[in-house]
């Protein structure tokens, strides 16, 4: 016999000596995965979702007094999954914001970790956001300046915002 042979004969031999569990039934039957309300209950909890989603908007809609705040909370609802609650907002503050974006970063003068977020919140969606924002971290040769090694925030944050280059927007400038 060949090896392949062997390897067969073996396995046969395998399937044909297995052992029954002979387990006994679950505690929890088949009912744990199971997921049920009662409409009133269904109901309760349609209607706490709706007042959580009108506070979150109110939310989105006080962050807009300062635009740092407001990209750091439009960053935080598209972290958790929920910002497609507020598409409208968001892009409205977001048009508002690239709107404004030469004033702001003239008028402001933000560190690494803000300017690498406004940098990402944006470009992720979709406006065109210009990279020259960055040269004020770069020494006379080119590089980021050195003093950059201990802001680990704003390296990180800057880290993130490289993966969206590319991310334009063809109804704005």
């Amino acid at each position: 016999m060949g090896i392949g042979a062997d390897l067969a004969a073996n396995t046969n031999q395998q399937n044909n000596s297995r052992r029954s569990g002979n387990f006994p039934p679950s505690l929890w039957g088949c009912s744990f995965a199971s997921f049920s309300f009662p409409q009133t209950e269904f109901e309760s909890y349609s209607r706490q979702v709706e007042e959580l989603k009108e506070n979150v908007k109110a939310m989105l809609i006080k962050s807009k007094e300062d635009p740092v705040q407001n990209i750091e909370f439009i960053n935080l609802l598209c972290r958790l999954g929920v910002s497609y609650h507020f598409d409208s907002e968001i892009e409205n503050n977001l048009t508002e914001i690239f709107d404004d974006l030469p004033n702001l970063v003239e008028k402001n003068d933000y560190d690494l970790y803000t300017l690498s977020l406004l940098f990402r919140v944006l470009r992720q969606h979709g406006f065109r956001m210009p990279c020259v924002v960055f040269e004020k971290f770069k020494d006379t040769s080119g590089e980021f300046k050195k003093t950059m090694i201990n802001d680990v925030k704003g390296i990180l944050s800057l880290y993130e915002a490289s993966f969206f280059k590319c991310a334009w927007r063809t109804d704005t400038g």
